[in-house]
């Protein structure tokens, strides 16, 4: 793949910025209703630490174009374990491209899993320098707190979770295709059924490498063996 101008990538950025007023607009309360009366009986269970209803797309900055890591996770948790902060965080996040890289600057618990395995000798990867310059996102966007998509897939909302993890999806798909990172991790089950054997012959044929881990949330090893896994894609690559 050749060179980038500043032009290009400002393309894509303003494409991901309409992403961004699209997916604001299509999680509007009238818009899934059954979605939105789970996250209330959800908040009056003792289930929330704020309101849920927000969305993060991108936890980090896009630089450039041609990142040597992208990371593709499940779905937004809680961003900190205090309520009003995590609340000031996705407010943020829901913005736009963030400015800052969330796995160094927060609190979350998947943000100090990547901290841990990139920057500790314990877990035996020591390149912090990839983790600053990765891309990283969901393949589903609608904050859900630490229940995860299962229940929200459940009926009577089914239909309204399938509608938005779909766009989600297919749009995540559309960023790894425009940012053209050297190697796209997808980092557990959800985030690997979105990868099809066509898209990822498709996006090789691109110069883009698509692999799995687990994800270090995983109950199979934790962080030792996502931390293994990541770093065998390092070295296989040799970024």
């Amino acid at each position: 793949m050749g060179q980038h101008s500043d032009n290009d990538i400002n393309v894509i950025k303003d494409a991901i910025g309409n992403t961004y007023l699209n997916f604001s607009e299509k999680i509007r309360r009238e818009n899934i209703p059954e979605i939105f009366k789970y996250f209330t009986e959800l908040g009056k269970s003792g289930g929330c630490i704020h309101k849920l209803g927000h969305f993060a797309i991108f936890y980090t900055p896009i630089s450039k174009l041609q990142p040597k890591l992208m990371f593709v996770g499940n779905n937004p948790s809680w961003f900190d374990n205090n309520g009003p902060r995590a609340l000031e965080i996705i407010k943020e996040m829901e913005c736009g491209i963030p400015s800052v890289n969330s796995y160094l600057e927060h609190n979350h618990v998947f943000a100090r899993q990547m901290r841990k395995m990139f920057g500790e000798d314990q877990y035996r990867i020591n390149r912090p320098d990839l983790l600053e310059g990765c891309v990283g996102m969901n393949r589903f966007w609608l904050q859900t707190g630490s229940k995860g998509t299962g229940d929200l897939a459940k009926k009577p909302r089914n239909e309204e979770f399938k509608s938005i993890k779909n766009y989600c999806e297919r749009k995540t798909k559309d960023f790894i295709r425009y940012l053209q990172p050297k190697v796209a991790v997808m980092l557990g089950g959800p985030a690997q059924e979105m990868i099809s054997e066509d898209f990822s012959l498709r996006m090789k044929n691109q110069g883009i490498s698509i692999e799995k881990a687990h994800h270090p949330s995983n109950r199979n090893g934790g962080l030792s063996l996502t931390a293994d896994e990541v770093k065998n894609i390092i070295d296989k690559y040799g970024l």
